[in-house]
């Protein structure tokens, strides 16, 4: 197992490679028939008139897959059981983390 992970071992800007996790067709409807109904994630045919020109995976299932990787591949080796760094602003819950799709999830 790789070492344990500590705040020091941070660094602004630090990337970490999380793997990879191909969704199928399957995936991206089902996720979409119960929580985010749109024609875009529901129906292929429907989905080649929208701006993506195809079925595409709602952004929250997206979200929902780069936790479980960050849990996976990152949060799991860290000596932290929390984030300190969620704060609530005019009610609104906000995090210090962030992430990129650098490819298409079409």
């Amino acid at each position: 197992m790789d070492k344990r992970l500590y705040f020091e071992d941070f660094t602004a800007g630090q990337v970490y490679s999380l793997g990879a996790h191909r969704i199928t067709a399957e995936e991206i409807i089902d996720f979409a028939r119960e929580f985010d109904p749109q024609p875009q994630h529901l129906d292929p045919e429907a989905a080649k008139a929208s701006i993506l020109r195809g079925l595409a995976a709602s952004g929250w299932h997206l979200s929902a897959l780069a936790m479980r990787m960050i849990v996976d591949g990152l949060f799991s080796r860290t000596a932290s059981m929390g984030h300190d760094t969620l704060a609530t602003v005019d009610g609104i819950l906000e995090s210090g983390l962030s992430f990129d799709f650098p490819q298409g999830t079409e």
